[in-house]
């Protein structure tokens, strides 16, 4: 299987209070590994909005880390509404991320956003550095 590095990143920064061993870049076979990494319990149930998808083999890694997803495709103007209920966003090229956008999340949970694909032209890199997104 392969995934991009921006989706192991959001797997490895949702999880809380990490060991210093697990620090550093995330692998599957981290992920897949039964170590303090996987098995720590999470404080409280992190959740990711995959506004374009994504393929079921990677939604278990996510469920398997204790991580809830929620495959809903919300338009613009319902991105801007419910984005700061989750604690992470992943997109692929369908989605804008725009500074609205952007700017309603950290107004909630929003702590991260990935792109599942190649490139970042659909995300407001500007706007999400300068409001201390990852």
């Amino acid at each position: 299987m392969k995934l991009s590095c921006s989706f192991f990143a959001i797997l490895y920064y949702l999880k809380p209070n990490c060991s210093r061993e697990h620090q550093g870049i995330v692998t599957e076979q981290k992920l897949n590994s039964q170590d303090a990494f996987m098995s720590q319990a999470l404080v409280t149930m992190m959740k990711v909005l995959l506004n374009d998808g994504m393929d079921e083999e990677g939604i278990k890694l996510f469920e398997n880390a204790g991580i809830e997803t929620d495959n809903s495709k919300l338009d613009p103007k319902g991105l801007v509404k419910q984005i700061g209920k989750f604690d992470a966003l992943v997109v692929r090229s369908a989605t804008k991320v725009t500074r609205e956008v952007i700017e309603s999340g950290i107004k909630g949970k929003l702590k991260v956003i990935g792109r599942a694909g190649v490139g970042t032209d659909n995300i407001d890199i500007n706007a999400a550095i300068e409001m201390g997104l990852s």
